[in-house]
């Protein structure tokens, strides 16, 4: 900042003229089953010198700047981490999504809409090369420039996390949805919840619905990946994102 602006302006920087502006703050928005307050950042008004406004603005900026570069290498050496994973690894990305409403009749009086949570998870294992077709010119082909590239490839499978939303969208239920995933690529089992895949549901699972005539469960078995030896969970930085600020000891 002081290589960019050596010197300060003394209109921005005047002490005696006014200006509103608007910053993010916290606001209580209320307390959780625990007790613990709950809070979330609100855009307020503020009122104050240029200076003061230059002086906040500046602070931030120092701060956003290696923030971005940090985000941004973590995010290339994710790429770089995918590219070049061995083929007893997996990567598993999870998020906690909006919640799914459940359609049916309601009315103001008798019953009250309802809605599940969504804990979204890709995972990504067995990395490969393949070739793939090149976009080409008529005179690249005419020229006999190569016709296909070589690519970075490999399994993809989404998982969706549903669970009441009665229960707290927390690290423990994250944590149970990442040791059935592991559970199921490993052995082709679950150990705690239900899971289905292609219509069917998997085996395992210590909750057990009775299912409808429709679906039916799988005979045995269904790994997807019985030589995993480990998985990376990469977040996505949210702080705040399980129990207020606390998940990193949780899912460690």
């Amino acid at each position: 900042w002081a290589r960019a602006f050596p010197k300060q302006c003394p209109i921005e920087y005047s002490e005696t003229d006014r200006m509103r502006w608007h910053a993010w703050e916290p606001r209580l928005r209320g307390t959780s089953k625990d007790g613990s307050p709950y809070m979330a950042d609100e855009l307020v008004p503020r009122d104050g010198a240029r200076a003061q406004f230059m002086r906040e603005f500046r602070a931030d900026v120092e701060m956003y700047l290696p923030h971005i570069w940090e985000v941004r290498l973590m995010r290339h050496a994710v790429r770089l981490f995918e590219e070049r994973k061995d083929q007893v690894t997996a990567t598993r990305h999870s998020d906690y999504a909006s919640q799914v409403p459940i359609v049916r009749a309601s009315t103001a009086t008798c019953a009250s809409k309802e809605s599940i949570n969504n804990c979204v998870s890709v995972i990504g294992f067995k990395p490969r090369n393949v070739e793939v077709p090149l976009r080409r010119q008529a005179h690249a082909a005419a020229e006999g420039e190569p016709s296909t590239r070589t690519a970075r490839r490999q399994t993809v499978l989404i998982a969706f996390g549903m669970f009441a939303n009665t229960n707290k969208p927390d690290a423990r239920s994250f944590n149970v949805q990442a040791a059935d995933l592991d559970s199921i690529l490993k052995t082709g089992e679950s150990i705690h919840g239900e899971w289905f895949y292609m219509g069917k549901r998997l085996p395992g699972g210590k909750l057990r619905a009775e299912l409808p005539a429709a679906i039916t469960d799988y005979e045995g078995p269904q790994p997807f990946f019985p030589e995993m030896k480990r998985v990376m969970e990469v977040t996505d930085g949210a702080l705040s994102q399980f129990d207020n600020r606390t998940h990193y000891h949780q899912t460690a």
